[in-house]
């Protein structure tokens, strides 16, 4: 009699057993025998283990290891973690021979194990390759999870990764790496905070391999989170032609692997500029996707001056709208047009400088006026004056809206209340549009700044806030540097509070403040100051930042280094070295001459 004999094997998969901070064990159940094993008469308990993930360094807690047959997966682990893991094989018959990837950093170590170090990846993903040991063939797959895109910076200066804009819900924020590559340009990257989707916006194709050989500046990020608006001089870009011409270009955020296009453009396709610069700068509207221009008007068939247009986003082949215009059609004879023009929060109204004859009230000096984007022929309202017709006679500049229904601006207009020899801020309610505006930088609502406002200076509608920069001697903490202060516009009365300063009292020790800006809940502003409650040993440009909610809550630092430089070496032949451990380069030393440098990646604050 014969008898067929069947062996049933039953494989359990199990997430691991961690045994210490540094290995983790992906074992069969103690009844289940390895694939290459005949079943054991009396399997011993937990004998047979067969893989160990370990890691010098420790490893994260998101790690898992998952053992099912001849299938091994390795779950969970951060890309931005410098470790070299090890992947071990015990009580298992043949060691690891080979491994089919061209991943950089993966190998198989003279001792048979799987070695391998993760460089930073952008989003989550899995590395599927086989391995071979002996006559059996071994699935792994990675999965890792997405981590900032960190460049080691050898041969530039430090990067420092900074939030320029976000969206008003936060899914989606843009942040600029400030001196990322080996010319140290500043990159802009948008961020996916619910899918953790990163997008290289100053890109050809989205990804790092092909950022523009110039810096990507005044990034902006519409609300919804559809596209990034900004400014490059990058000759691989549309149309770029490089050195100190720049234009403005715009991301597709839905689109990210096709390339930045100019916003710069008469009609989609024909190149502006040529040759020169066209646009100058740009402000983009929170309600929609259309974007306000401040342009050469030469480039666009409007006159030799410069002029005011809106672009559509969502459809550049349309033919700009003229905004500097007093009857709608006629381009303004523009003698002078500095700053940016700003949109009203809804989106409807527009407001801007500008010193023309064309234009109604003109008595020589800048004025500040209004048009209403639902008609373009209606003449523009002036802003800066005594009434709806008298204006300044002086020079009115950097209007902003701080609501639908009011507008603050600086002027030295001495028929508009300011003192000679200073600059003021005064706010304009377009409801009583026939009364003078009321000064805004005042000490205690009557008494105006002894001093100069500076060109620093921005509004939040929501809070109703206005946030400027000046060396007043009668206002709080005053030394001899300007400082940052906020009014509450709502409270004229009430003194400026001092916002430079590491407790509210103290002022800063330095008159460097740039780049005021809000985003979100935060407005951030950058100095030079040593004395701010955070080491600046060398007064460097350092961005801060203010709680909107929470003013005298003090300064938070936004400077976030995520990579030391040394600025005397020049790099080349580089590669990784002591399996991923470190890198070695090729540089040159003015006492050795050529030589090689061996970098560790685990102790970075330590020099080549």
């Amino acid at each position: 009699m014969k008898y067929i004999v069947i062996f049933i094997f039953i494989t359990v998969v199990s997430s691991g057993c961690k045994l210490n901070d540094n290995s983790l064990q992906g074992e069969y159940d103690s009844t289940t025998p390895p694939p290459e094993y005949p079943p054991p008469a009396n399997p011993p308990i937990n004998e047979n283990k067969v893989y160990s993930l370990n890691s010098v360094s420790g490893l994260p807690e998101t790690v898992s290891l998952l053992v099912d047959g001849n299938n091994i997966e390795i779950s969970g682990i951060p890309s931005n973690v410098n470790a070299v893991f090890s992947l071990k094989a015990d009580n298992v018959k043949e060691d690891l021979d080979s491994c089919d990837t061209e991943e950089l950093g993966i190998s198989v170590t003279s001792s048979g194990d799987l070695s391998f170090a993760l460089l930073p990846k952008s989003n989550d993903g899995s590395l599927n390759f086989q391995c071979i040991a002996g006559e059996k063939i071994l699935s792994v797959t990675i999965d890792y999870l997405a981590s900032d895109y960190i460049p080691l910076a050898i041969g530039t200066k430090t990067i420092f990764k900074l939030k320029v804009d976000e969206t008003s819900d936060g899914s989606w924020i843009l942040w600029l790496y400030e001196n990322y590559y080996g010319a140290g340009t500043d990159q802009l990257v948008a961020e996916n905070t619910i899918t953790r989707e990163t997008i290289v916006v100053s890109s050809l194709d989205g990804t790092w391999g092909s950022v523009g050989s110039d810096s990507a500046k005044n990034g902006k990020i519409t609300n919804d989170g559809r596209y990034v608006v900004f400014a490059s001089a990058a000759i691989e870009f549309e149309h770029g032609i490089g050195g100190d011409v720049g234009s403005i270009y715009v991301k597709d955020l839905q689109n990210p692997s096709n390339p930045p296009k100019t916003v710069c453009t008469s009609d989609g396709s024909t190149s502006n500029p040529s040759s020169g610069q066209a646009c100058y700068g740009f402000s983009i509207n929170d309600v929609n996707h259309k974007v306000l221009l401040l342009v050469s008007g030469g480039y666009f068939s409007l006159g030799n001056s410069d002029q005011i247009i809106l672009k559509d986003l969502d459809n550049l082949s349309v033919s700009p709208v003229l905004i500097s215009t007093h009857d709608g059609v006629t381009p303004a004879n523009v003698s002078f047009i500095e700053d940016i023009p700003q949109f009203s929060p809804d989106g409807a109204k527009v407001v801007f400088q500008i010193k023309s004859s064309s234009f109604p009230y003109y008595n020589g000096e800048e004025q500040v006026f209004i048009k209403d984007l639902s008609n373009l022929s209606l003449t523009p309202l002036l802003v800066s004056g005594t009434n709806a017709t008298t204006p300044g006679n002086g020079e009115s500049y950097l209007p902003s809206f701080a609501g639908n229904d009011s507008v603050i601006f600086y002027s030295y207009a001495a028929n508009l209340g300011v003192p000679s020899s200073t600059t003021q801020m005064l706010i304009k309610d377009l409801n009583n549009i026939g009364s003078p505006p009321t000064i805004v930088s005042t000490s205690d609502g009557t008494t105006a700044s002894t001093g100069y406002i500076s060109s620093a200076m921005v509004v939040d509608p929501l809070r109703n806030l206005a946030f400027f920069v000046t060396n007043a001697s009668n206002f709080p903490g005053s030394n001899s540097v300007s400082q940052l202060y906020s009014k509450n516009l709502l409270n004229l009365t009430a003194a400026p509070m001092l916002l430079s300063s590491p407790d509210g009292i103290i002022p800063g020790n330095a008159s460097s403040y740039y780049d005021l800006r809000i985003t979100s809940n935060k407005l951030y502003f950058k100095s030079t100051a040593t004395n701010l409650g955070f080491s600046n040993p060398k007064s460097d440009l350092i961005t801060y930042s203010i709680n909107l909610d929470n003013l005298s809550g003090g300064l938070s630092l936004e400077s976030e280094p995520i990579g030391t430089g040394y600025n005397e070496l020049e790099i080349s032949s580089a590669r990784l070295a002591d399996q991923g451990r470190a890198i070695l380069f090729r540089s040159f030393d003015a006492i050795l001459g050529v030589t090689y440098v061996y970098y560790s990646l685990k102790k970075r604050d330590v020099p080549p």
